[in-house]
């Protein structure tokens, strides 16, 4: 069986070889072409990679291992994804773009290698990097709490996160272990969150902690506890 590749409609390809039909095998037909011109963006999970200008990827073809490739060869040389059919290989070629964009994206222009150096040009060269930061919701750790409100329906839940901010949350959207934390339960959430606005997206899970709220009392003899100059000794020379 050939081996179908997808790449920059720019580039020639001068070999061709019979594709199965789909007749023969519906899984390794060509798709419908559209799906792959003036592509604007590629999207992986929730990451969105707007591009500067619109792309082209058509299938090619090589005689290359029972294997389907998909790949953007003119601006991405170095990016190549593998499967067993073309889809497969498309999406495979989107996660290399993401995996590569994403270790890259995250390090200090002094930890890339010189390699890296290059690649991250080709993402800046191509890649709205301003509009991908600016729609790309941030991830990251919360603690926070459940906070007892009459004024919204019993499937909902009110949270108030330790910088005091607070977020109404439908109980439909969230995680299961939401609902064994009380009012004044401290947990651990993993959110998702608008770069711009710092709306709450999504919990994506929740878990325990051991943050919890300390009592005037509590907070007091703990300060009461703390060492005093009274209590600290006094060298001899001082004494003398």
């Amino acid at each position: 069986m050939s081996t179908v590749m997808f790449h920059n409609s720019s580039i020639n390809v001068g070999s061709t070889v019979d594709i199965p039909t789909q007749q023969e095998d519906s899984q390794q037909s060509i798709p419908n072409q559209k799906r792959y011109k003036n592509i604007s963006e590629i999207r992986f999970g929730i990451a969105v990679y707007p591009l500067k200008n619109n792309i082209n990827i058509l299938p090619a073809i090589s005689l290359e291992e029972d294997t389907l490739y998909s790949f953007s060869t003119t601006i991405f040389p170095e990016i190549c994804g593998k499967g067993i059919t073309i889809d497969e290989a498309k999406k495979d070629w989107e996660y290399e773009f993401h995996r590569k964009f994403q270790e890259i994206y995250t390090k200090l222009n002094w930890e890339r290698t010189k390699q890296e150096n290059e690649m991250w040009k080709l993402f800046e060269e191509n890649v709205d990097i301003q509009k991908y930061r600016k729609q790309t919701p941030l991830s990251f750790q919360q603690t926070g709490k459940i906070i007892k409100n009459k004024n919204i329906p019993n499937y909902k839940r009110e949270i108030e996160w330790l910088d005091e901010k607070r977020d109404v949350v439908d109980c439909a959207d969230c995680p299961l272990e939401l609902l064994q934390y009380e009012a004044g339960q401290y947990f651990r959430a993993d959110v998702l969150r608008e770069y711009q606005t710092d709306k709450l997206i999504k919990i994506c899970s929740v878990s325990s902690t051991k943050y919890r709220d300390y009592t005037d009392k509590e907070i007091t003899e703990f300060i009461d506890s703390l060492p005093t100059t009274k209590n600290l000794s006094v060298s001899k020379s001082e004494n003398e």
